[in-house]
């Protein structure tokens, strides 16, 4: 083969394969339509909000299993606080009883506190008099009043015993607020009280939390166990 036969096949090859932009049908030039771009923004926004959606439910999970984990903590802290015996300083000379964990339903709360003793309270009952003191019209007003029978001058507080009562003498360590939009269940107890030494609680108790849809009970049994489900 010569030289002019090479050049000739070069030439067939190249115009061939190597065809000018003018050759291409204007459809494989052409960008894309409207319509084509709608479809492709609709879908990238059902795949965005199905994301946001899906982020949005696992964030809820957490936050009830978070809150759920942090009464658990305080419990916990209670029952080996209460084992151990450890005495806070506020508690004085007063002897060490136990330590409780209250549930608050109203303001959503829940406390650590350690029971030091009693404290007694006394009450008086209110006295009211049964007729206020008269001045008889026909007496001299210079004269002492006449006071009406039945109420002494002396009768008060320091003549009335009183009733004589006691509560536990409570000493707060802690106390913490549930995050929002999750709520203590009014159905939940609202004292879990430790032994000291033993840890044990006097009847099963069990508290109840609510929130994004979701419930999570905490049950501590007669022997101290707390699980959380």
């Amino acid at each position: 083969m010569n030289n002019l036969n090479v050049y000739n096949k070069y030439k067939e090859v190249k115009k061939k394969f190597l065809l000018p932009v003018s050759h291409f049908p204007l459809r494989i030039l052409r960008g894309f339509t409207l319509i084509e771009l709608l479809v492709v923004i609709a879908m990238m926004a059902v795949l965005t909000s199905l994301g946001v959606a899906s982020y949005s439910s696992y964030n809820n999970a957490q936050v009830m299993q978070t809150a759920a984990a942090d009464v658990v903590n305080m419990l916990n802290t209670a029952k080996s606080q209460a084992i151990s015996q450890v005495k806070p300083t506020d508690c004085g000379d007063n002897p060490l009883s136990s330590y409780q964990v209250t549930i608050d339903a109203v303001q959503q709360q829940y406390t650590l506190s350690a029971v030091c003793g009693t404290d007694t309270i006394v009450t008086y009952p209110s006295v009211t008099p049964s007729a206020s003191p008269s001045v008889s019209p026909s007496i001299d007003p210079s004269v002492s009043p006449i006071v009406s029978p039945g109420i002494s001058p002396s009768a008060g507080p320091s003549n009335d015993p009183g009733v004589v009562t006691s509560k536990p003498h409570t000493v707060t360590i802690t106390t913490h607020p549930l995050p929002a939009q999750v709520d203590f269940d009014t159905t939940s107890s609202s004292l879990i009280l430790f032994a000291i030494s033993t840890g044990t609680v006097t009847s099963p108790q069990t508290v109840i939390i609510t929130g994004y849809g979701k419930t999570k009970t905490i049950t501590i049994t007669p022997t101290g166990n707390i699980s959380e489900n």
